[in-house]
């Protein structure tokens, strides 16, 4: 997948702008426009730049999802629990 496909996708499931995300990538509101609409040829150290701390902001997304995911379940077992014991 492209880097501009990864971007876009990135921002459809945050509800990000593009400034928001170049924020967060540490760079120009407009090289994200620009990449996103494939109207930008990066050098390869910056796309490499840029790909490699938007894999850490969907690995992240990733971790914080499995976390809920525990939580949600040992919430899940406890209410269980708690259920057995009051009836």
């Amino acid at each position: 997948m492209l880097l501009g496909e990864r971007m876009l996708i990135y921002r459809a499931n945050h509800d990000l702008t593009q400034t928001e995300l170049a924020n967060l990538l540490g760079t120009y509101s407009d090289m994200i426009y620009r990449i996103e609409n494939g109207k930008y040829n990066t050098r390869k150290t910056t796309e490499i730049r840029l790909s490699q701390k938007l894999t850490k902001l969907e690995e992240a997304d990733n971790e914080n999802r499995d976390w809920l995911w525990r939580i949600q379940k040992t919430k899940r077992n406890w209410n269980t629990i708690l259920l057995k014991t009051l009836f």
